[in-house]
């Protein structure tokens, strides 16, 4: 984290290219690249995703040497990508609390480590947000809130067919719907206030 987290002696780090549209819009936010990685981290949380390893973030650099926090990119091994419909299937009705839905989201690690043990997704954000920016991760919590039941379910119905089954589409809705609320479960406080989500993060 500390790569991305404060002021760099040696270069300007932009939270994403200057040249993009987006920017100005980032930053009338007051984002920084710190605080653009901890979405990124929350949307792993989100998703599930399994792989944000060291090659899976990055730096960007054009000729005139701006450089910038790449875009989020890499997100195949998410939201269940290697279950069966089968099994798909079986999570969304069974009544066995330990093949639920819930219980295979809290499952879900981040590629980095902590202590040498791999670090629940979820866990990752709260610790990011502990050692960087703990009020931006209330910035994007909000932003959360504003994905509604209805606005996810009608990004899901946009895959085509071919590419994701019914029931797989109702997986990964109801998936995003649970770790939604375990983000929105977490007290983001100061430094010394964030709560973890307790999760076996290791402390």
């Amino acid at each position: 984290f500390s790569a991305i987290s404060g002021p760099n002696e040696y270069f300007h780090l932009y939270p994403c290219n200057p040249n993009d549209p987006s920017y100005r819009v980032i930053i009338e936010e007051g984002l920084s690249a710190s605080d653009m990685f901890l979405g990124y981290l929350m949307l792993d949380a989100l998703i599930g995703n399994l792989d944000r390893h060291h090659e899976n973030w990055g730096l960007v650099t054009d000729r005139e040497k701006n450089i910038w926090l790449a875009p989020t990119y890499d997100h195949a091994s998410s939201l269940g990508h290697n279950l069966l419909d089968a099994e798909r299937e079986d999570r969304l009705i069974t009544k066995d609390r330990g093949r639920s839905i819930e219980a295979f989201v809290k499952r879900a690690k981040s590629a980095f480590y902590e202590q040498g043990r791999r670090c629940p997704s979820l866990c990752c954000f709260c610790l990011a947000a502990l050692r960087l920016e703990p009020e931006r991760a209330n910035y994007w919590r909000d932003k959360l809130t504003l994905l509604t039941d209805e606005i996810l379910d009608g990004i899901l119905r946009r895959v085509p067919s071919e590419f994701a089954s019914d029931i797989s589409v109702h997986f990964m809705y109801e998936m995003i719907k649970c770790n939604k609320k375990r983000i929105l479960e977490v007290d983001y406080g100061s430094r010394k206030e964030t709560v973890c989500c307790n999760q076996g993060c290791p402390k």
